[in-house]
């Protein structure tokens, strides 16, 4: 089996019921994105309204994700929007904001 770079799986969004298990709800919040190779995810407040937003990075030759949460189990995509003028800002602080 070749590698295929740029083809990824769907990233996936698992919300805990009350700690027992875990319920998928990736399509309903809108984190779903099959054609993008994510590496990883960091967890923070970017638009400090105490609503926890995703920032993910992705493969080099593809643009990360900011995620940001409306509040009411949806996210939307603002990075290609402009609403972080550099998504490689966010990954550093996102990462930084993470440290102790």
């Amino acid at each position: 089996m070749a590698l295929q770079f740029g083809l990824g799986q769907a990233d996936h969004l698992f919300r805990s019921e009350a700690g027992q298990s875990f319920t998928d709800v990736s399509d309903e919040s809108g984190i779903s994105t099959p054609w993008y190779c994510s590496r990883g995810a960091s967890l923070f407040d970017f638009d400090e309204d105490d609503d926890v937003d995703v920032f993910v990075s992705v493969y080099r030759l593809q643009p990360n994700l900011l995620w940001q949460n409306n509040g009411d189990g949806t996210f939307t995509e603002v990075a290609e929007a402009g609403a972080w003028p550099d998504s490689t800002s966010a990954a550093t602080t996102a990462t930084t904001s993470a440290r102790p």
